[in-house]
């Protein structure tokens, strides 16, 4: 499948109708476009303004004794911050390259915003359950933002960093695994809803 000018830029059109074998062969063209390597590249001087101004525009109309305990909750920890600082990371992960294959995201995604509740059929879900800072952008934001929340959370409940290293990678491992599946399911209900319309 070859990518061509307008259409890089709307994946959802690409998609659609699209077989789990196309899907793939578009994100494997995407990760040519962006290679791995250029995921790590941070530029924090890149941001549109200071760490501290973006958070103080993000809580604009807060409660004041509201502010005050979040910014010392805060301060207690890297991993604290993180938590607390999802604008930062937003304007920071926003002059990066990506793929351009946009979804809602979370906005927020960290390990303490996992929990399990029920889902309408009766069954227990362990998902994300924080959506107040959801936007749509690039799905990498919501993994790399995971991922850091993974290493500062094992880095503060004292594991060394080949163990945080590792939750990460099982992690990004999991979510491959899972986005695979997700393809190949969504192929075969595809397929049943064509079946269903003769």
């Amino acid at each position: 499948m070859q990518l061509r000018g307008a259409e890089t830029g709307c994946m959802v059109r690409l998609m659609q109708g699209s077989s789990p074998q196309e899907r793939r062969a578009l994100g494997q063209a995407r990760r040519k476009q962006v290679g791995r390597h250029q995921h790590d590249d941070l530029k924090p001087k890149a941001r549109p303004a200071t760490a501290l101004a973006m958070l103080e525009r993000a809580m604009r109309g807060r409660v004041p004794a509201l502010l005050r305990l979040k910014h010392q909750l805060m301060a207690v920890s890297p991993f604290a911050y993180l938590r607390g600082a999802a604008p930062v990371m937003a304007a920071d992960l926003a002059v990066l390259p990506n793929t351009g294959i946009l979804c809602q995201l979370c906005g927020d995604a960290h390990v303490r915003n996992l929990g399990a509740y029920a889902a309408p059929d009766g069954r227990l879900v362990f998902d994300i359950n924080d959506f107040d800072e959801t936007i749509r952008g690039p799905f990498e934001w919501d993994l790399k933002r995971m991922a850091a929340s993974l290493a500062l959370a094992g880095r503060e409940s004292g594991h060394k960093e080949p163990s945080a290293r590792a939750a990460v990678e099982q992690c990004m491992a999991r979510y491959a695994a899972q986005m695979r599946f997700d393809s190949c399911a969504a192929g075969v209900r595809e397929l049943d809803m064509e079946a269903l319309r003769y």
